[in-house]
């Protein structure tokens, strides 16, 4: 009875929202994606979009049958919209609702001057606890595809037309995010730069088999590629505006502090002059 609740409101279409007409989003009339498919977070996300140059692409869990296949679709999606020509690629790890953050998603199109593409792909409807209870390796599962479909795209793009490839999660998104890598050697190879947004009782001490990471006030857990001295990604703040059916727990203290998230990468070069960063392919 709970899972069909969640399930109705997933693909509940809010009136509100209009589909959106640009072709560099998810949804819109020339998207292999339905509108209706995206899911209720994925079409706030892709609607909020409308007024940016910024390309967001998004796979709900009704636009294709399993993981595998949502991630060949994102990446068909991504070259659709012209995501492998822009400077970044973030991938996006949801909760377990299929939310990701609008604050954080502006953070990274204010960073990027709108020259990246953020996509993400949904792996539940149900809110993060539930998945991590019931579900936990769905966030695993499809993260990694995910990250290796387009990881594995990107690598057989000419040195210099590579854009740089950034991961985030939040919440159990950051638990499916950090599985991704083995260790920080790798993750080091395979990105340029993550960040966890962590739910503290999930992961919030940079333990279990992901990269090393680093805890900063507010529950914010940071993973850089190289020990380079780090420069701001973004900003966001998240706390006022975390809609009510997100399915994302907000702390009292997150609340009364007003957290200010600082992504961070470890970058020398411009990103266009990146050339040398090479994600790697596939084992």
């Amino acid at each position: 009875m709970m899972s069909r609740s969640y399930s109705d409101s997933n693909a509940f279409v809010d009136v509100s929202l209009h589909q959106p007409m640009s072709a560099e989003l998810s949804g819109s009339p020339e998207s292999a994606i339905s509108w209706e498919s995206l899911g209720r977070q994925g079409r706030r996300f892709v609607a909020a979009g409308e007024q940016s140059s910024s390309i967001r692409t998004y796979v709900g869990m009704d636009s294709a049958p399993d993981a595998e296949s949502r991630a060949a679709l994102a990446v068909s999606e991504l070259e659709r919209a012209g995501g492998f020509a822009r400077s970044a690629i973030v991938v996006t790890v949801p909760t377990g609702s299929g939310w990701i953050d609008e604050n954080a998603a502006e953070g990274f199109e204010d960073r990027f001057d709108n020259d990246v593409a953020i996509v993400g792909m949904q792996y539940s409807y149900l809110p993060s606890w539930i998945t991590f209870v019931f579900g936990r390796s769905a966030a695993d599962e499809s993260a990694a595809a995910l990250f290796d479909a387009v990881a594995e795209r990107i690598s057989d793009l000419p040195d210099l037309l590579r854009p740089a490839l950034y991961v985030y999660g939040q919440s159990l998104g950051s638990v499916g995010g950090s599985a991704i890598f083995t260790d920080a050697d790798q993750l080091r190879a395979r990105a340029c730069g993550a960040l966890w947004r962590a739910a503290r009782r999930i992961r919030a001490d940079g333990r279990r088999d992901g990269p090393r990471q680093h805890v900063r006030p507010g529950g914010l857990v940071v993973a850089g590629p190289d020990p380079a001295p780090p420069r701001p990604l973004a900003r966001c703040t998240r706390c006022a505006g975390t809609p009510m059916d997100s399915g994302h727990h907000v702390s009292a203290d997150e609340r009364r502090s007003g957290v200010r998230a600082e992504l961070l990468v470890r970058a020398r070069a411009p990103l266009r002059q990146r050339a040398g960063h090479r994600p790697a392919r596939l084992p």
